[in-house]
């Protein structure tokens, strides 16, 4: 699943995107011994984003 389908779905479904992080080699790749590499710019950009980053780390909340 794309980013960009992710936080449609997320906002869809009401939850609120309170922080997110891009990684070029995501978190979950520290099991084959890759040390996580930050997206930087690459993040903001959305062309290159959905290219470039293979990790994102999300912090979701419900409204109160």
């Amino acid at each position: 699943m794309g980013i960009a389908r992710f936080e449609e779905l997320a906002s869809g479904a009401r939850y609120l995107i309170e922080k997110k992080k891009f990684y070029l080699v995501g978190p979950n790749h520290i099991r084959f011994g890759l040390s996580p590499i930050d997206a930087g710019p690459a993040g903001a950009i959305p062309a290159l984003r959905e290219l470039l980053v293979s990790g994102v780390v999300y912090l979701l909340s419900l409204p109160a």
